[in-house]
């Protein structure tokens, strides 16, 4: 497991693709904050910048750059082989895959509050250790959604094997919870109240919420566990029973032998 992980973390962060939409998204993070300071800028002009550009932006690039990095040229062939060179089952693989995602996930998350926030201190935002606190929170929720919803993506990954459709689908579940945004009081709305329970990005809101003011909604980060426990399976059930396809010589009909695990 360990080496297959490792694999699956290195081969994704060291494509081109990924080191360079990766940075210019962090990039965005500092350069959002530059031209804020050009406007009315204060702590709270400063930490709602912040929230949008995580949310709006940060939040639905990320996943589809993953998304994007983790394909490959015939993706179930190369899956299937790279299952098959260390040894692992397929549902190994998958969940070798799942983590990788999550840990990168992780690292970039950390990566855009870091700079988001050391820009905003050199900037002279003063934020408090409350907004600050604040900021982590929704940081910290996104983070659980994202990753919920990769792992979602990642089960149209191989059912598909090309990342149009998964990165449509990331994207979608992420932007969804925001067209409820129509009152001042969101939490107040009774239809994102119900669609908590059911989209992961509109249940960690309401989660971050209650960690800010001290009475955090657990069963949503429950929900969120419970649906990449359901994708991974989903997904390790798919590859499962994918073929790997021979490209025999031109002019010869392809055909299809399935590999045992």
């Amino acid at each position: 497991m360990g080496g297959i992980l490792k694999e699956e973390i290195f081969t994704t962060i060291k494509k081109k693709r990924f080191i360079i939409l990766t940075a210019l998204l962090l990039a965005g993070a500092a350069v959002m904050i530059v031209f804020k300071k050009n406007d009315y800028f204060n702590d709270l002009t400063c930490l709602f910048a912040m929230k949008q550009y995580i949310n709006y932006i940060f939040n639905p690039a990320i996943g589809a750059i993953l998304i994007f990095s983790v394909y490959r040229k015939r993706y179930t062939n190369s899956s299937i082989t790279r299952a098959e060179e260390h040894g692992a089952k397929r549902s190994t693989a998958v969940i070798a895959r799942a983590a990788a995602g999550s840990i990168i996930l992780a690292v970039c998350y950390a990566a855009a509050a870091a700079i988001l926030l050391i820009t905003a201190l050199i900037l002279g935002a003063n934020l408090s250790a409350s907004q600050t606190g604040m900021f982590l929170s929704e940081v910290l929720s996104a983070f659980i959604a994202a990753v919920t919803i990769y792992n979602g993506a990642l089960f149209w990954l191989y059912l598909f094997a090309f990342p149009v459709i998964p990165m449509i689908v990331y994207a979608a579940l992420i932007w969804f919870p925001y067209i409820f945004f129509v009152e001042d009081d969101v939490l107040d709305n009774m239809v994102f109240k119900v669609c908590s329970y059911v989209l992961p990005k509109s249940g960690m809101d309401v989660f971050a919420a209650g960690l800010i003011y001290g009475n955090p909604k657990w069963i949503h980060v429950l929900i969120c566990i419970a649906y990449i426990v359901l994708t991974v399976f989903l997904a390790a059930v798919v590859f499962r029973f994918k073929k790997f396809k021979v490209k025999k010589k031109k002019g010869e009909t392809e055909v299809q032998d399935e590999v045992t695990t």
